[in-house]
């Protein structure tokens, strides 16, 4: 009788021993450093050491709530990352990630606790009033490919910080227009019929200037304030840009 029950459990322990389960450090976020309110994904390592196919599910959840599933499909001996997106709320967060077999029966849960930056740390609060900040872009950017996002976030903050630097400068040449033309008409007012006559070419031709200027600065400003009208630009001079230098590389050759 020992000698049965003894062959059984060493019948049993390689299912026992290599069942599908969580590698070390299994559970990671796609971005180092997660913001309230951004898109990421979980992801759990899962691993099948059996010598047969494994198929089952991934439960995601934060303590209790659960986020999300995913099927996990995994060949003999084979290994795999897995993930769920999560759009998580500041503060702190235990994820857990629970493996359950095909008939739903769970082989073993793992948790990982992570900390999520408010929004107060990201770049759009940095924007001026008059600047339409890049949140949205980056947002949808997140959603298509969060690992793409954390390579794009640096470079909208920093063309950000320009669209800022620029429409303070754009403000202060629209005030100086119209300080110029304001100046301009008063003094034409304020002049005599011959010395009006003498300069009115030269008051008349700086008013215009001026105006255009106006116009100019406006439009400008307009363009480098506005995200849906600014991005599209400099999508389309980047675009043009990439063409023109690759019919100069083909004249080349």
């Amino acid at each position: 009788m020992k000698r049965f029950l003894f062959g059984t459990f060493l019948f049993l322990t390689p299912t026992l021993v290599f069942a599908a389960g969580f590698a070390k450090q299994s559970i990671f976020l796609s971005s180092t450093a997660p913001v309230e309110g951004q898109t990421v994904l979980i992801y759990a390592s899962v691993s099948n050491p059996a010598t047969t196919v494994f198929n089952g599910t991934l439960l995601i959840k934060d303590e209790a709530s659960e986020i999300g599933s995913v099927p996990v499909s995994l060949k003999a001996g084979g290994a795999d990352n897995v993930s769920v997106s999560w759009k998580p709320n500041a503060g702190t967060h235990t994820i857990v990630a629970v493996l359950k077999d095909a008939g739903g029966s769970t082989l073993e849960e793992n948790k990982e606790t992570f900390t999520i930056a408010a929004t107060s740390v990201t770049f759009s609060t940095t924007q001026s009033d008059d600047v339409q900040p890049s949140t949205a872009i980056q947002e949808s950017i997140t959603n298509v490919s969060p690992v793409v996002a954390e390579y794009t976030s640096p470079v909208l903050k920093t063309i950000d910080s320009g669209r800022t630097f620029a429409a303070k400068k754009l403000n202060s040449a629209l005030d100086w227009s119209k300080s110029q033309i304001a100046t301009s008409s008063k003094a034409a007012a304020n002049m005599s019929d011959t010395e009006e006559k003498k300069s009115s070419l030269m008051q008349t031709a700086w008013r215009i200037l001026a105006t255009v200027a106006l116009y100019v600065v406006t439009i400008l400003l307009y363009i480098v304030t506005n995200v849906g009208v600014f991005y599209p630009i400099l999508a389309i001079g980047f675009l043009y840009t990439l063409w023109r230098l690759w019919r100069k590389y083909r004249r080349g050759y």
